[in-house]
């Protein structure tokens, strides 16, 4: 844990001075990276004052990358999709600073938030609203990114942050699962043979999103899904076990081959998804330990393959990344052995 925070700070630090003097653009990498620390921190945080600190230095760091930002927006250097994901970030870490101080260094929630967190939180929504436009324009007019799934995810998040009844939620989840139908159906049509690892990982989060809404339709009735929703939602959740399993696999393989840059966000969360829908797809004990050694595996490959790279003097942020990356899949993988009786393994 304190190997993986070190590296995590180092990582932090140096990615957030780049994008400060315009080195480096913002990218949901920087958040990937940031939430990481901030649990890694929290973790080893043994009092009230630790914890309290922890949110306070990712709230500062980020409110200083956010300013850095509006500065080259105004000034017409930047999109708007670098600057609204920045203050969506800031108005996020600010959230949790109140949540943390308003209980005394206890973990974030969103019971009794107060009138100021709950300004805050719309205004993350509207933030977040205006990235996924522009993302969604920029998909449109051919450009792609494999992060770009992602952007619905986290203004799904903020929507139902602020849902006050279940059919807001249900609402929420529905735009959600929109957005990455039409998103999944423009990638497949224009990059389906150019860049099949974005089009099966946004082909993923879709079947996830429809997962979440099959399940947001009953509780808006007022019950749990019935035998044949539930029977539905694991087919759809196989589908994208066997989707995120295909992206992995050709992404690996064009990273190995040189093909494609090692791309540690979408990577990482991807492997975690895998990681998680398999895990729910079973409860045998000797499955689940398979499932996390296959993913430790999958970034000791690639942590090894980054360090030739990172040795031969390029990437070093990549290389620190993976670093972590694997130091997080080999904790997993420690606890559910541990938690294993090893006849079972």
């Amino acid at each position: 844990l304190k190997e993986r925070r070190t590296v995590l700070r180092k990582l932090f630090d140096q990615r957030a001075k780049q994008i400060e003097i315009g080195k480096e653009p913002w990218s949901n990498t920087f958040s990937d990276i940031s939430r990481p620390l901030l649990e890694a921190e929290l973790a080893l945080a043994e009092k009230t004052a630790g914890r309290v600190a922890a949110y306070q230095r990712h709230f500062d760091t980020v409110q200083t990358v956010e300013k850095a930002l509006k500065a080259r927006f105004d000034a017409g250097v930047i999109g708007p999709g670098d600057y609204y994901n920045a203050k969506a970030a800031r108005l996020e870490a600010e959230v949790w600073l109140l949540r943390v101080k308003n209980k005394d260094g206890k973990p974030h929630g969103a019971d009794q938030d107060t009138p100021e967190i709950m300004r805050l939180l719309k205004q993350r929504r509207d933030a977040l609203l205006d990235v996924v436009d522009y993302e969604q324009k920029r998909v449109a007019a051919g450009a792609v990114e494999p992060e770009s799934p992602d952007v619905s995810l986290l203004l799904l998040n903020a929507e139902l942050a602020i849902a006050k009844t279940a059919a807001d939620s249900r609402t929420a989840f529905a735009v959600h699962f929109k957005t990455l139908t039409s998103m999944a159906k423009e990638l497949e049509k224009r990059f389906r043979t150019i860049d099949p690892p974005s089009c099966l990982r946004t082909k993923a989060a879709r079947l996830e999103a429809e997962m979440w809404l099959l399940e947001a339709n009953h509780k808006e009735a007022g019950g749990q899904p019935d035998e044949t929703t539930m029977r539905e939602i694991q087919a759809l959740r196989q589908q994208r076990r066997d989707a995120l399993r295909e992206s992995l696999k050709v992404r690996m393989t064009q990273i190995e081959e040189g093909r494609r840059r090692f791309e540690v966000g979408a990577t990482a969360l991807d492997s975690r998804a895998l990681l998680n829908v398999e895990l729910a797809l079973t409860t045998k004990p000797e499955e689940r330990v398979k499932s996390h050694q296959v993913h430790f595996d999958r970034f000791a490959k690639l942590e090894t393959h980054a360090k030739r790279i990172y040795e031969s003097g390029n990437d070093l942020d990549q290389y620190l990344w993976l670093v972590a990356a694997r130091l997080e899949a080999e904790i997993g993988l420690v606890r559910v052995k541990n938690s294993v009786p090893q006849a079972k393994r």
